[in-house]
């Protein structure tokens, strides 16, 4: 348990990231999404810092112990989606063509983030 303690907080910070986001897109459609363009921006640029944090945070563990040297490239990962995510831009109107990008954006970096989950989770039962 203890020597796994980096993956169970990496973990809970991508449970975080993750339910942010189903918060934020739900509150977007109950509230009308077509009035919230400001705010689905503020929600990307919010989500890019959060991101951004996540990875200083899975770089720290990543030196810190060394089991934990995970093979796939987690870190590219994760400054992919904050790219993504930072990347996202929304206009007033956002059935136009920039807003569109804006949500292909944010939903490829949340399938990131995903794959990044499921990857922990099944580290965690490997044990």
């Amino acid at each position: 348990m203890r020597e796994n303690y980096p993956i169970y907080l990496n973990l809970l910070a991508c449970t975080l990231i993750l339910i942010w986001t189903t918060y934020n897109f739900i509150s977007f459609f109950l509230d009308n999404i077509y009035l919230n363009s400001e705010q689905i921006s503020n929600y990307s640029n919010t989500t890019a810092i959060m991101i951004g944090l996540y990875t200083g945070f899975y770089c720290i563990n990543y030196f810190t112990l060394e089991r934990y040297n995970i093979k796939i490239n987690t870190t590219s990962l994760l400054t992919i989606s904050t790219l993504m995510f930072s990347s996202a831009s929304f206009s007033q109107n956002i059935t136009t063509k920039q807003s569109i990008m804006g949500f292909i954006f944010i939903a490829m970096g949340n399938a990131f983030i995903i794959i990044i989950f499921v990857y922990l989770i099944k580290l965690i039962f490997e044990d």
